[in-house]
Formats: C-alpha cells, sequence, structure tokens
C-alpha cells in the first residue's frame, strides 16, 4: 500500500496503525486502544482532529490546550513540598523552583559543614555530628551514615557542596548560612509556662541529676544573653524532653500571670545540637542563637543581634572561646 493511498483513506476516516506501513502484513483492525480516529472537523480549527470526550481536536489545538493545562497544574501547586519537620531545599541552584525537603534530622549536616570547609570522607562527617549530638537515655545517636549520604546528596544538587575522590568541600558557606537562616523552623511543641520557688542554678541542678533520661538547654532566645549580652525576659526559657517528667521533678506550677519557667516540649535534635555547658548551663550553639533570632517574625531589636552574630566573624558553629567545653 502507497503512502498515497494512506494519506487519502486517512481523510475518509479510517483507523490507521503501523500495521498498514507493512506490506507484508495482512490489513487487520486495530485493537480499540490503538485506533486514532480522525473527524474532518475539529472543534477550534477545520483541520481533521481526534476525539477527546465530547469535542473534537486537531494535534496542535489538543497540544496547546494539554500545555495551558499543565501550566494551570504548575501555578496551582506549591512550590515547595515539606515533611513533617521537614527543612525545604532548593535543587539544581536557584533556576529550579523544585524544593526537596530534609528530615529534622538530616539539618545537622549542614550545621556541621559550616565548621569545616573539607571532610576527608562521608563518614568523617557522621562522626562529627555524633561527637556535637547530646545523649538521650543511653540511646544510640539516630543520625546514621545512609542519612548523612542523602542529606549531602541534596546539598550537591544544589551546588552547596561538591564531591572530590572521598573528599567533601563547601563551596559557599554564606549560602549555606543563608539557607538554614530562611528555611529554619522553631519546635512544633507549643511552649508552656510555669512559676516555681527555686533559682536559676537551683533548677540546673536538679535537671542535671535527670541527664540523660532526659535532655534540656536554655533556648537559642534565651541563649542571647550570652552570646551577645542581650537582656531578654526574666524567665528562664527551655528546651526538654520528657516535659511532665521535669515539671514534676521541679514542682512547678502552670500560670500565666507573672511566670518565671517557661518550657519547650521538643523531640528533635536539632536544637541540642551542639550544645556548650559552662558553669553547668547548656546554652545552645551561637548558630542556633542566630537562627532564632535571625527568623521574620522576630522584633527588629533581636535581628539585628542575630546580624550582629553574623559580623562579629568565626563560623557560627563554634561558640565564643575560653571555659566552654562541649557537653560530652
Amino acid at each position: 500500500m502507497s503512502l498515497g493511498t494512506l494519506k487519502r483513506r486517512s481523510s475518509e476516516s479510517i483507523f490507521l496503525t503501523p500495521r498498514h506501513l507493512s506490506p507484508r502484513l495482512r490489513h487487520r483492525p486495530p485493537a480499540t486502544s490503538q485506533r486514532l480516529a480522525t473527524s474532518p472537523v475539529c472543534s477550534v480549527s477545520p483541520s481533521p482532529g481526534r476525539r477527546r470526550g465530547s469535542a473534537w481536536w486537531c494535534g496542535p489545538c489538543l497540544s496547546a490546550r494539554s500545555l495551558a493545562a499543565a501550566r494551570s497544574l504548575a501555578a496551582a501547586k506549591p512550590l515547595a513540598r515539606r515533611k513533617a519537620g521537614g527543612m525545604p531545599v532548593t535543587m539544581r541552584g536557584a533556576a529550579s523552583a523544585t524544593r526537596r525537603t530534609l528530615a529534622d534530622i538530616s539539618t545537622l549536616v549542614p550545621r556541621i559543614l559550616l565548621t569545616h570547609r573539607v571532610f576527608p570522607t562521608t563518614t568523617a562527617i557522621l562522626k562529627a555530628c555524633h561527637a556535637r549530638m547530646m545523649p538521650h537515655a543511653g540511646r544510640p545517636p539516630t543520625l546514621t551514615l545512609p542519612t548523612v549520604s542523602r542529606a549531602l546528596r541534596v546539598l550537591d544538587e544544589d551546588l552547596l557542596t561538591r564531591r572530590r575522590g572521598r573528599e567533601r568541600h563547601l563551596l559557599d558557606h554564606d549560602r549555606l548560612l543563608e539557607y538554614l537562616r530562611r528555611d529554619f523552623r522553631l519546635p512544633p511543641g507549643a511552649p508552656r509556662t510555669f512559676k516555681t520557688s527555686l533559682s536559676h542554678q537551683a533548677i540546673f541542678d536538679i535537671l542535671g541529676e535527670l541527664r540523660p533520661d532526659i535532655r534540656f538547654i536554655v533556648t537559642g532566645r534565651g541563649s542571647a544573653r550570652y552570646h551577645a549580652g542581650l537582656a531578654g525576659p526574666d524567665r528562664l526559657q527551655l528546651y526538654v524532653s520528657g516535659l511532665e517528667q521535669v515539671v514534676s521533678a521541679l514542682g512547678a506550677r502552670p500560670t500565666r500571670a507573672f511566670p518565671n519557667l517557661e518550657l519547650t516540649p521538643a523531640d528533635q535534635e536539632a536544637p541540642f545540637f551542639d550544645a556548650r555547658l559552662h558553669d553547668g548551663i547548656p546554652w545552645s550553639s551561637r548558630l542556633q542563637c542566630y537562627l532564632e533570632l535571625g527568623r521574620p517574625e522576630s522584633d527588629p531589636r533581636e535581628r539585628d543581634v542575630a546580624e550582629m552574630l553574623r559580623a562579629s566573624g568565626g563560623p557560627l558553629c563554634q561558640c565564643r572561646p575560653g571555659h566552654i567545653q562541649p557537653i560530652v
């Protein structure tokens, strides 16, 4: 069968399949799923078209309709897909609108990369993270090597890190810090206020006896008085795990009138990461302090203090030298 005959018969609503193009095959009616029925008139143009629903469409009109629908769908979809407690990550540099997420435990990887620009292996990154994680009830560290590898793969796609052999290099310190600040989220637990007759030092002494069954640390906002000399609220602000156990041990009474203690339940790893112990008080790292003060919801004074911390020099993951040792 010649090509001219095929073209002539196509205008007469003949079903065409690849079988017609082979002279060795007999003409047989194609399967219904393979039929390309044509119509003399398209719903938009006078060209022959295919039936879609209750209308007939030619090829160009159908392509334009599909493209318009795809664009409308893309505009309606959110640019970021988040997991529970997750953090969005831009892929393939700033040119891509697709965003991936890092779970809370995976956010420790970009934090540790701010301390050193080069790590010899992925295992070295894992060990550095384990060294700065706060122990909890004798449990093994929840951060594993596959989790670190997946987080590094996301950072590689965003052009924040690069792999050279077995080494991992940080490409842009400032952009990684800005990426952490932009997508930082506080622990999801709502803070609760209490009244207690204990002093701050007595509170830390009692909580220290409960370690490692519970974890506690001064919040980043509360640590601003140590890192930057910012006068915050008079009440002590803490992140704690096992809130009910802490309240029972301190004998604190819930109140909204003149509280002197604020406890926020936190089961994530990030708030306790890189904690520092000074005179028996566990302070949040300078990075955690910077991230909490630099949120858009913070007041202008706190944001100014965050910028002062960033401009003070040195990595924000390393706290002020002298009389400070990591919690072991």
